[in-house]
């Protein structure tokens, strides 16, 4: 373990280095232990997990995210805003009128309509049948579960064929569509994200496997019949008389005559500039959703040479497009629903447009608002006055031109790390109107931002720690810098040292007391990839992405020590309130430990949100989860449940055990201690061996609040520890006796 120790502080330093050093090998073991218009709700809320969800309650949602996929019936579009089905009346294309949103599970991946039916493929939220008689109140009706990515559907007959991106071919009877049920299916082998069907035979686009076709005329059975490898990966596929039409990403257009679906033999190919990701067929044309290319607009009049006649990019990535008489409608990621005006192909036109989220990647709550940092889509402000809604309104939005990670607040300014586009300063005063105030590039990419004072600390990705004064909102100055070994991802600041999660390279902490100067006084290797990291009292807690959640014990900076740990599949995001850690990690969901020993953290509860777990922020026992592109999710921790104690007589918020007051002390110091309920309650003390050397409560214990004077005139100096445990809950704390 590296050491840094300013040679002006030199003797005093090597003294808490012999001390913690001794302290450290000492640790008894025992120790280490948008506009208003109607919403519906889904009629449920549930996902095939590993582990089932555990003392807590999903309360709210605001489910704003990227536009993925869209299809039209006469005068109606339908469309994802992440974890949001929008209606929408086009009756005038060009001035779309809002009809109802409706929340589904997860993020709408693949939309189909048949009649007044609307069939959602929505991601691991399965297939969601939705009644949509009356488009202003769309009502669920049914729906069928999938353990992994539920991305497109084709209804023909009573079936709904269903590609499920890692299972393959699922085959869905929905003769009765409140009980839909599995007839039949078929792993692909590769990623099934689209499919469709003529006669008896389906088409599966199945990304790097290639295009997959499978004999369904036995639905119960499904089995291979032909297959076509795509250059890059089969990502869309529609079918119209005896030709075939996928997109294969960066190898454009690919066009195959299907008159004998054993053998597909591939007539002709258009390769587009962007990556090819969906099609629509209209009369002579095929209009091919091409990335960060846009629309490009193909005449297939020959199927043998197809060539360009139009195109338009709008902005953003180009997924999916749909086409309704002259106009398409494009959904294009974080720039939302695009309506294109392509009553001449050769020249299309924008209309109009729908905006929609991006990745929810970062979460600040401050009052009345919750702040998230959502990629290319910036900044978005979402009322959490009443936080038991699943329709979270979005306020205000500041759009930054860069890519937004992470958010601070303090006072009236929204601290944006904007990736590339460096420090973005916000004027949040009036929520419903954010303005930019000021901007601070770095030469690297700014990942994290904390706020302390009058200085904002930046971890940024490429060159460490930038300390700027923002006494100055309009005009943020550059003050100091420190370059970190590794990639710092996180930053938090607590007094005079900055805590940096630098990925592989762990923790690292820095002396800020000259900002001018900024020093690392030591480090911490967590063995993995440090991606997170906050501060309560002596410990720092540190997500590591494979490793886990890694309590660090600060007490002594120069000499940070592991603590405690708990190993989980993936930890990216961590926030403390209270007794518990909230860590978010990927696919992995939100899990809730108890960390009142921070020497034994269990887990304590969970909730999958099927989704992208990215970031977490707590207020008043709920987490603010950024979900990626399932927008935010309010989580209630259900293990608090008591009123917080507002004065005295009242019953306490919760269990915990105080420092004792003074500390060092000679003879008499004072413990103090809370319980909110009734238990049997013991608090003994132990000296470095871990020998029992005093037993102060050894009793039944009413709901309250306590304190006892412990007098260690009979003891020699030195370091000891007092231990409660009141039912469940026990604490360890540190004191030291000094003659």
């Amino acid at each position: 373990m590296r050491i840094i120790i300013s040679v002006r502080g030199k003797f005093f330093s090597s003294l808490l280095l012999i001390f913690g050093i001794l302290f450290i090998q000492q640790i008894p073991a025992q120790f280490n232990t948008h506009s208003e218009f109607n919403r519906t709700t889904a009629l449920t809320k549930s996902f095939t997990s590993d582990t089932i969800n555990y003392n807590t309650s999903l309360i709210g949602r605001c489910a704003r995210g990227p536009a993925y996929t869209v299809c039209t019936s006469g005068n109606l579009a339908f469309f994802g805003n992440g974890g949001y089905m929008e209606i929408i009346d086009i009756s005038t294309p060009a001035n779309p009128v809002n009809l109802s949103t409706f929340v589904t599970p997860s993020v709408v991946k693949g939309l189909t309509v048949n009649g007044n039916t609307l069939y959602v493929a929505d991601g691991a939220g399965g297939l969601r049948i939705i009644d949509v008689t009356d488009p202003a109140t769309p009502t669920e009706i049914g729906y069928f579960e999938l353990s992994i990515q539920a991305r497109a559907v084709f209804i023909e007959g009573i079936y709904a064929y269903l590609a499920d991106e890692y299972d393959g071919l699922r085959i869905i009877n929905i003769s009765d569509p409140a009980a839909p049920v599995e007839t039949g299916r078929f792993d692909t082998d590769g990623d099934a994200i689209d499919v469709a069907l003529t006669g008896n035979y389906a088409f599966v686009a199945d990304m790097w496997a290639g295009l997959k076709i499978l004999d369904v005329s036995d639905p119960s059975n499904p089995t291979p019949a032909g297959f076509f490898q795509t250059g890059e990966g089969a990502y869309g596929v529609k079918i119209i008389g005896s030709y075939a039409y996928v997109s294969d990403g960066g190898y454009g257009l690919r066009i195959l005559d299907i008159t004998d679906p054993v053998s597909p033999v591939e007539t002709g190919v258009f390769d587009s500039p962007g990556g090819a990701w969906n099609i629509a067929l209209n009369g002579n044309y095929a209009y091919l959703a091409d990335d960060w290319e846009g629309l490009r607009i193909v005449d297939i009049s020959n199927p043998s040479t197809p060539t360009e006649t139009g195109s338009i990019n709008p902005g953003g990535t180009a997924r999916s497009v749909a086409v309704n008489g002259s106009y398409a409608y494009l959904c294009t990621g974080w720039e939302g629903l695009r309506i294109i005006d392509v009553t001449v192909p050769s020249a299309p036109t924008e209309a109009n447009y729908i905006l929609t989220g991006d990745w929810s990647r970062g979460v600040a709550v401050d009052g009345n608002y919750a702040y998230i940092a959502g990629g290319s889509a910036g900044l978005s402000i979402i009322d959490i006055t009443n936080p038991a809604n699943n329709f979270l309104q979005e306020t205000g939005n500041l759009r930054t031109g860069g890519y937004s990670r992470k958010v601070a607040v303090s006072g009236d300014y929204a601290y944006l790390a904007d990736d590339m586009n460096g420090l973005r300063i916000i004027n949040i005063s009036d929520p419903a109107n954010p303005s930019e105030t000021g901007v601070k590039y770095t030469n690297g990419q700014v990942m994290d931002v904390c706020v302390n004072g009058n200085f904002a600390y930046l971890a940024d990705g490429w060159d460490g720690l930038y300390i700027i004064d923002v006494t100055d909102p309009s005009n943020p100055l550059e003050i100091g810098i420190y370059d970190t070994p590794g990639s710092a991802d996180a930053v938090v600041v607590k007094d005079t040292l900055a805590f940096i999660a630098d990925a592989w390279e762990g923790l690292r902490i820095i002396n800020i007391s000259d900002p001018g100067n900024p020093v690392e006084i030591g480090y911490l290797n967590t063995d993995g990839s440090a991606e997170d990291v906050t501060v309560s009292g002596d410990f720092a807690y540190v997500a590591d992405d494979y490793n886990g959640l890694r309590i660090i014990l600060i007490e002594t900076p120069a000499l940070p020590v592991e603590a405690g740990y708990i190993n989980m599949p993936s930890a990216i995001g961590v926030a403390v309130d209270s007794c518990y850690a909230y860590v978010s990690g990927w696919s992995d969901g939100l899990r809730i430990i108890n960390i009142l020993d921070p020497f034994n953290p269990f887990e304590a509860g969970y909730y999958n949100t099927g989704g992208i777990t990215l970031a977490t922020a707590v207020k008043d026992n709920s987490a603010y989860v950024a979900d990626g592109e399932d927008g935010m999710y309010v989580i209630r921790n259900d293990l608090i449940t008591t009123v917080k104690n507002e004065g005295p007589g009242q019953v306490p918020y919760d269990f915990k055990l105080f420092q004792n007051f003074p500390n060092p002390f000679n003879p008499v110091t004072t413990i103090r201690w809370n319980i909110s309920e009734g238990s049997y309650t013991t608090i003994k003390v132990y000296d470095l061996l871990g020998s029992e050397v005093a037993t102060l409560i050894d009793e039944y214990r009413s709901a309250g609040r306590y304190e006892i004077k412990f007098d260690a005139r009979h003891l020699s100096s030195g370091v000891y520890f007092y231990r409660i445990q009141a039912g469940a809950f026990t604490a360890v704390r540190k004191m030291i006796f000094i003659k």
